[in-house]
């Protein structure tokens, strides 16, 4: 009798087991559905202005507000030697150009405005109720002819909170002065510096480097217009030729899309009294496709190095097994270091050099050899469909999303395709990606160390 209850209780524990996977599976394929009808492509315009001004124009009229972005095709990779931090600089100043008073009008109205800079490009961008685009546009178009009338006080003042900021954000922290010394060694520091710019220069900068920033690169023919929200496109058309067209187009130099690979390796020690006790080390990899036009193999990579960072990943799992204590991050710099590099950090715990390179080692075999799962794609697909169904839905995600894959050189349609890519997607591109970084030499590696110096003060 016993035997029989006991076999009849392994048959249905099977019967359970099998139904729980078909559930699983069944919802799974449902819940795909549903995220694939919740990211349909949203409906763009694109046309070009005689001046050579990209304008792409997303109706949505879910509420009566748009989103207006510009975006410029330069950042800081393009200050002039000796002038770094201009294009931050003159990011912040543009503020000022008229005493303020178009910020003010935007703060009357209860709109949401800022701007930022990176390595390659300077955006701005209000999020307003529909009514006031013309004004909006009116002022961007000012923005963009010129900015000769900086007043003496409002240059001053600004250079001073742009210092300040940086204090804040590089030279009281250990990893933001790591990454500067990186860069600063692996490419001429002339060219390269952190976004804000090297202090010294930053306060050595005149009012005329700006203005010559602003000539030199802030031109029709080197920016995009994003416009998102209930806003009819004949009119967009009408209001883009009326403030834009008459703005002259120039010839841009050419802009660092690239900047050439270290040929030697390189290894960087950065030592503060800053860092504390703070012993960390970071490994960089040289990958040629990450700033070019394999759209579908960054994406695949992305979305590996995303698996990787997980905290259930096999990796943390198998790192924090051994050292029961670990943080590692894998950042594939795509939008943030120009570079062609992703960059492995390790706070590993552990002081002994020795210790941390065969640590690394194992981990890159692992890697290379395990990869990732298919069951670790498919929920890396799913959260990341559901964080774009979001975005999709919103106006202000998607006149970002737009600029900042233009500004990478990808077309209108390249971008609409993303949840398709992502969706097909398989995991053997994937481990593929994977093992291209990983398989291959580093070009340098970054040690953080309680010791040193700080270059400022050399």
């Amino acid at each position: 009798m016993f035997a029989v209850l006991k076999n009849s209780s392994i048959f249905f524990e099977k019967r359970i087991l099998e139904f729980l996977k078909l559930f699983q599976a069944a919802l799974c394929f449902f819940s795909l559905v549903f995220i694939s009808n919740l990211s349909a492509k949203y409906d763009a315009t694109e046309f070009t202005l005689k001046n050579g001004l990209q304008v792409i124009v997303v109706k949505k009229n879910t509420l009566p507000i748009v989103a207006c972005y510009i975006g410029y095709k330069c950042g800081s990779l393009n200050d002039a030697i000796s002038k770094s931090g201009a294009a931050h600089y003159l990011e912040h100043m543009a503020f000022e150009i008229d005493h303020g008073r178009f910020d003010k009008f935007l703060e009357s109205k209860g709109a949401e405005r800022n701007a930022m800079t990176s390595f390659n490009f300077v955006i701005f961008y209000e999020i307003l109720a529909k009514e006031h685009l013309e004004e909006v546009l009116k002022n961007e178009a000012v923005r963009m002819r010129a900015i000769d009338n900086i007043d003496d006080s409002s240059f001053a003042s600004e250079k001073g909170a742009i210092l300040e900021e940086r204090s804040m954000t590089v030279d009281n922290k250990p990893s933001s002065l790591g990454i500067e010394n990186l860069l600063a060694n692996l490419f001429n520091r002339d060219v390269i510096s952190m976004i804000i710019g090297w202090k010294h220069e930053i306060a050595n900068l005149l009012k005329q480097d700006l203005v010559d920033y602003h000539r030199r690169w802030f031109a029709p023919n080197n920016a995009v217009v994003v416009l998102v929200g209930d806003v009819d496109v004949t009119n967009a058309r009408k209001l883009m030729d009326k403030y834009f067209s008459s703005i002259p187009a120039h010839e841009v130099p050419k802009v660092y899309e690239e900047v050439n690979r270290p040929e030697i390796f390189k290894e960087v020690v950065y030592g503060s009294p800053k860092n504390g006790s703070l012993f960390g080390v970071s490994y960089v990899y040289y990958v040629p496709y990450l700033y070019r036009k394999n759209y579908r193999k960054q994406i695949a990579l992305s979305m590996a190095l995303e698996i990787l960072n997980r905290s259930e990943s096999f990796l943390k799992e198998m790192l924090q097994s051994v050292l029961r204590t670990s943080h590692v991050t894998f950042s594939g710099e795509f939008n943030v270091f120009p570079f062609d590099m992703v960059i492995v950090s390790i706070d590993s715990g552990l002081n002994n050099e020795t210790e941390n390179s065969d640590l690394w080692k194992y981990t890159k075999y692992k890697i290379i050899n395990q990869g990732i799962s298919k069951r670790e794609l498919d929920e890396e697909k799913r959260s990341a469909l559901i964080a774009r169904a979001y975005k999709n839905d919103d106006i202000s995600d998607i006149a970002s999303d737009i600029v900042m894959n233009i500004i990478q050189q990808r077309t209108l349609e390249e971008i609409q395709s993303q949840d398709d890519i992502i969706q097909s997607i398989t995991v053997d591109e994937c481990n593929e990606a994977l093992k291209d970084v990983f398989d291959s030499k580093e070009i340098a590696v970054m040690k953080i160390v309680p010791k040193g110096y700080d270059r400022d003060e050399e």
